[in-house]
């Protein structure tokens, strides 16, 4: 499973670096464990209490509010709404069947290759890979760098 992080908050890297990076790079997020052999239906649920504890925080008034008078209590019909509309009401897991998707376009995550600082590839398993990767290559040459693959090819001499 993957989702998108900033890079600048797990490298060590420059103004220039972080400035040049990509906002967001895709990156390993976590592992989905399960078996699409075994589902369970409506009928099997189990009801749970869904209950909320109020808390007020407020650090710079002068005296702390007072506790309220009772808690939140998430009403049935907000509950269904939320269930319908929230993440979990949309997702493609909730639907029947899925519909047919007609894509017109792919769109690929850009490429990037870890250069030496005479602009050199540092090695063949850092061409073409994920801006992170590239940087962890460019990171272990000490003077490396970073740059798009469409970037590198203007840098290839021409034959």
């Amino acid at each position: 499973m993957a989702d998108d992080f900033a890079p600048a908050q797990f490298f060590e890297m420059s103004d220039d670096a972080k400035l040049a990076s990509p906002s967001f790079q895709s990156m390993q997020a976590g592992l989905r464990v399960g078996s699409s052999q075994f589902t369970l239906g409506f009928a099997q649920r189990v009801e749970s209490p869904l209950e909320y504890e109020t808390r007020v925080i407020d650090r710079k008034a002068a005296k702390p509010p007072p506790p309220p008078a009772r808690d939140y209590r998430l009403s049935e019909v907000l509950l269904q709404l939320h269930a319908m509309q929230g993440a979990a009401g949309r997702s493609v897991l909730r639907r029947e069947r899925v519909a047919p998707a007609n894509p017109f376009a792919k769109v690929e995550p850009a490429r990037w290759t870890a250069l030496t600082e005479d602009l050199g590839i540092v090695s063949d398993a850092a061409r073409g890979v994920s801006f992170v990767e590239a940087l962890g290559a460019a990171q272990r040459d000490r003077r490396g760098m970073v740059v798009r693959d469409f970037e590198l090819a203007q840098l290839e001499p021409t034959q």
